[in-house]
Formats: C-alpha cells, sequence, structure tokens
C-alpha cells in the first residue's frame, strides 16, 4: 500500500526553474533513457538507489489508477523479477521541466524532445525499479526463444491474477540477453467478462487482435486472448528481422484459419535440427494468431509448446 500512495511534488529548484538535478523530493534525474508517445523514461536516483522515473502528460492519467491496482495486484508474495517493483504515482502537478536548456543540456532530450516536454501544462511522474536502458534486439533464433519465453511466463503471471496488459509492445518490454522485464501498464485491465475494454488512443492498433476491432464480446473471451495476439504480432516481426525467417502466408491474413505458413529462411544452413526449430517458432506464431479467440491458446498453454520444452536451438 505505502509504495503506491500519492505523494506531492517538493520542489528543491530555485525559482528561476530547473537549474539542478534535483526535482522532486529525493529524486534525482540523471538522463532520458526511453521516449515514447506521450512519455518519456528517466534513469534516476531514490534514496540511493537507480530507479526510473517515467514522466507522462496529464491528460494521459486515465488510466492512472487501474494501473496502481494492476501493481498491488501483481506485486503480492509471491512476485516476479520479470516486472520491476512500482514505487509510487504522483497523479498531476503543474509541469516543472519548463527550463529547455536543462532538458537538452542536463538530461539528454533533443531539440523537438525538449519542446514537446515544456509545452505541457501539468505532467504526471511514476517511480519504479530500474530496468536495462537498451532493449537488446535478439540476433539468433536460440534469444528470440529466450525472449518469447520469458515475456509469456511474465504475462502468465499476470494472466493468474487476472490482470491483463493490453499494450504488448516492443517499447514497454526490456531484453537484456537473458530476461524480460515487462513494464507501462498504462492500458492494464483487471480482467471480467462484462467489462468494457477500453484502449489507449495511442495504443499499437497494429498489434490489437480482430475481435477488438469488431467491438464484440469476444474481445472478453479470456484474461489471455489479447496479449497472446500482440504476443503473436511481435514473434512475427522478430523472426522476420532478426532470424532471416519471412511467414508468407499466416492464420492473421486468413479468415478461416485454415491456411498453411510457409517461410524462407534468409539464412540458409544444412542442418535439419535448426530447420525443426524454425517450424516449430512458426508453428508458434500461428498459434498465437489464431483468429478465434476461443481457441487461441492461453499464455501456460503455450509455455508448454514444444519449441519451449529443450534448449535445442543451435544458430
Amino acid at each position: 500500500e505505502s509504495s503506491c500512495q500519492k505523494t506531492t511534488i517538493q520542489d528543491r529548484t530555485p525559482a528561476e526553474g530547473l537549474n539542478t538535478r534535483t526535482v522532486f523530493q529525493s529524486i534525482e534525474l540523471i538522463r532520458l533513457v526511453g521516449t515514447g508517445t506521450v512519455s518519456w523514461g528517466f534513469e534516476a536516483r531514490l534514496d540511493g538507489k537507480t530507479v526510473m522515473a517515467k514522466v507522462a502528460a496529464d491528460h494521459f492519467l486515465y488510466y492512472s489508477d487501474i494501473e496502481i491496482d494492476a501493481f498491488r495486484i501483481l506485486k503480492t508474495s509471491p512476485s516476479i523479477p520479470n516486472i520491476p517493483e512500482f514505487h509510487y504515482s504522483i497523479r498531476s502537478m503543474p509541469n516543472p521541466f519548463k527550463n529547455r536548456t536543462y532538458l537538452q543540456d542536463d538530461l539528454g532530450l533533443s531539440k523537438s524532445e525538449a519542446e514537446n516536454l515544456s509545452e505541457k501544462r501539468r505532467v504526471s511522474v511514476q517511480v519504479m525499479d530500474f530496468v536495462r536502458s537498451e532493449n537488446r534486439k535478439p540476433e539468433t533464433l536460440r534469444e528470440v526463444r529466450t525472449l518469447l519465453k520469458s515475456l509469456l511466463s511474465a504475462l502468465a503471471f499476470a494472466h493468474s491474477r487476472n490482470v491483463m496488459h493490453c499494450d504488448m509492445h516492443s517499447r514497454n518490454y526490456h531484453f537484456d540477453g537473458n530476461m524480460v522485464s515487462l513494464f507501462d501498464w498504462n492500458g492494464a485491465f483487471l480482467y471480467a467478462k462484462d467489462q468494457v475494454l477500453i484502449h489507449q488512443p495511442h495504443a499499437p492498433t497494429h498489434l490489437f487482435p480482430p475481435e477488438a476491432w469488431k467491438n464484440t464480446s469476444a474481445v472478453h473471451a479470456s484474461v489471455s486472448a489479447f496479449d497472446v495476439y500482440s504476443v503473436g504480432r511481435l514473434t512475427k516481426k522478430l523472426l522476420k528481422g532478426c532470424c532471416g525467417i519471412l511467414p508468407v502466408k499466416s492464420a492473421e491474413d486468413s479468415s478461416t484459419n485454415t491456411s498453411t505458413t510457409t517461410h524462407e529462411s534468409g539464412r540458409r544452413t544444412n542442418s535439419s535440427s535448426y530447420d525443426k526449430e524454425v517450424a516449430l517458432s512458426l508453428d508458434l506464431m500461428e498459434l498465437m494468431l489464431t483468429a478465434d479467440p476461443y481457441q487461441r491458446p492461453n499464455t501456460t498453454q503455450l509455455l508448454n509448446h514444444p519449441f519451449f520444452l529443450e534448449d535445442r536451438v543451435s544458430n
């Protein structure tokens, strides 16, 4: 409870604006580490610990209560390291980031980013454990397997507590080569079959499952259906981008879900073992992209897919 209580800004800087890195309470902003559509992520220090301070435009705080509720549920014991600890949320305050020189020279924002942030009238600040600032892009099929297993494990934990992420894209997780850290629960929903699902206006609509576009009750098919489809779209991009595996046609391109996925491998190999793993990865992707949400496997079922059962990937 105490980690999520509301607090207020205590600006320790002179009246002329943010001239030092000490901005509010005992938080010391260090540098910009990520920029979203309507938010900025800063590496910061809090009581001697490295943390992430996320600053967002105030009118996007519609989801803040839901996010705090999601964290309260997710961080009950036992918790998992894939989901960074949430410390507190400052709901709304006058924007203290008015000094563009400070934003550019001290915190590393570009000119356009500094102008954008400094023009906001009000902002929110959320503080959570720091995660790796540079998101590692998997370069091998083995790394894709490691990323997906860690990501699905984090989502399975959330789903087991009836929490839907609903904003699953590459900017909302970091992969360090061994583990995914899943964050940004602004669009999270506490699952209920009769609940109206509202999407963030800036959420990546290309990752929405078919049922979300049709505004039908099927969007509530299960707690996992929405997130699983989004991970399927991410998987398609990962396989195409880093492994030379190009899906030509998949279930998402067909309304019947009876088509067969074929692929071209840009990484030519004589290894039958590798070819088998390629086939398994494509099968996993197709399952996640199942058009019918009632037939789409959940995260626990997907973690039992043969692609994850043995560490056989050699490339």
